[in-house]
């Protein structure tokens, strides 16, 4: 995306104005938790098939998720709406720990999320990138 100035010059716009305008687009689609989807953040960007895969590993020592999600190449975001959300809803951008290696993905992702819902306010999850060994 692109803005023109005044003499047709053409500027690119910063990533994360892109962020923003693509989280609050995804809000308005008024997506509910039961129809939650994972979506990707730049869909048009294509992964070099020489990266390795995503790989996600069970890290729980009961019947508790801990998923950890490592090789991150596509960055998503999935979106949680509280019940009785409206275009007025706070959100917040939930962005999983994992030491820059791996995401912590439920623990610090899905329950924060859902723990938002609980009061009221949408939680934004993002997959974001990781580099790669």
């Amino acid at each position: 995306m692109t803005f023109l100035l005044p003499h047709n010059k053409k500027i690119p716009m910063p990533i994360p104005s892109r962020l923003i305008l693509t989280i609050l687009a995804l809000l308005s689609l008024q997506t509910r938790a039961a129809d939650l989807q994972e979506l990707p953040l730049w869909p048009h960007l294509k992964t070099p098939k020489t990266l390795p895969a995503e790989i996600i590993t069970e890290r729980s020592k009961d019947a508790t998720p801990n998923r950890a999600i490592t090789n991150v190449t596509q960055p998503t975001i999935t979106v949680y709406l509280p019940p009785n959300a409206d275009g007025n809803t706070a959100a917040a951008i939930i962005c999983p720990g994992g030491g820059y290696r791996a995401l912590a993905i439920d623990k610090e992702g899905h329950e924060i999320a859902r723990w938002l819902n609980s009061i009221g306010v949408a939680g934004i999850l993002l997959n974001y990138r990781l580099p790669h060994p």
